[in-house]
Parts: structure tokens; C-alpha cells; sequence
């Protein structure tokens, strides 16, 4: 089968394409970097769920139970979801922005969560998830902004999907 010489590009003219390409892949993820909200809101969604899982506890300064279970699916099961569909509409783009990058940072978390109901149940610390929301919200926006540096940097996650918004 012979090819077809027409078709095929030159070194210098694959190498102009490359650039081009590169170019598109930066702008792209320059693109998806998230305004200030995305990080905030991001950070308080954890917060709020350290929050309500500690309004759980029979010794936590303020709240239910029913407002504490509200708050923990609020957190976990619309926020985030609400939270991407805004991001999506604002950089017109779907991201898998957690795809393997926070997979420590989640275990961090998790670990956090624990701590805060060990300490707050056997220690009978009422504060406790208090002190984990702020270092649920510290750790959240310090992780957002590293996931951004990265995306300046032309670092684009394994899946991205184009919006038609």
C-alpha cells in the first residue's frame, strides 16, 4: 500500500502542527482554571459536612440531629453536583478535576473525620469538628489552588469533555 505523499506532512510542517496542538491543550486548561467561588464554595461544602456529622454527636455546642443528617446530604449528595454544573456553565467544560490527584488528599479527610469523631466522643472534645471543618476548609482550597497551578501549567486531567454551553 503507498502513501499518500499529499497527506503526509513535512518535519517542519508536523512540527508547526505540534505547536499548534500545544498551544490549544494550554489554552484549554488555562480555560479551566476555576474562578475564586469554585475554591470557596468547594472548601465550605467540606466544612459543612464536618459540621453536620458533628451535630450528630449529643455535645456539640449548637444544632440537631436533623439538621446535622440535612447538612451531611446536602454536602455529599447535591452541593457538589450543583457546584460542577456551575463550574461547567462558567468555563464551558467538564472536568474530572479529582481524577487521581486527591485520592491521598480524600484519605486525608476521611482520616480527619475520624480523628475529629474519636476525639470528639471518647475525649468528650465538643469543639472537635469545629477545629476539623477549618482544617477540612484550609485543606480543600490549598489542594483547589494546586490542582489550578497545575492547569496554568497546561496540565490537563486525564478526561476532559467539551460544553456546548
Amino acid at each position: 500500500m503507498a502513501s499518500d505523499a499529499a497527506s503526509t506532512p513535512d518535519r517542519p510542517d508536523a512540527a508547526d502542527i505540534l505547536d499548534e496542538l500545544d498551544g490549544a491543550r494550554t489554552r484549554l486548561a488555562q480555560r479551566l482554571v476555576t474562578p475564586w467561588w469554585f475554591k470557596a464554595l468547594s472548601s465550605l461544602i467540606v466544612a459543612l459536612l464536618f459540621i453536620g456529622v458533628g451535630m450528630t454527636f449529643d455535645n456539640f455546642p449548637f444544632g440537631s440531629d436533623s439538621t446535622g443528617t440535612l447538612l451531611v446530604a446536602v454536602s455529599v449528595a447535591s452541593a457538589p453536583t450543583v457546584l460542577l454544573w456551575l463550574l461547567r456553565h462558567v468555563t464551558g467544560a467538564s472536568v474530572d478535576r479529582y481524577q487521581g490527584a486527591w485520592t491521598g488528599a480524600s484519605l486525608a479527610l476521611i482520616g480527619l473525620l475520624v480523628a475529629c469523631m474519636a476525639i470528639q466522643s471518647l475525649l468528650d472534645v465538643p469543639w472537635a469538628f469545629l477545629a476539623g471543618a477549618g482544617a477540612g476548609f484550609v485543606l480543600t482550597y490549598v489542594l483547589e489552588m494546586r490542582t489550578d497551578t497545575g492547569l496554568r501549567r497546561g496540565e490537563l486531567p486525564a478526561r476532559v469533555v467539551e460544553s456546548r454551553a
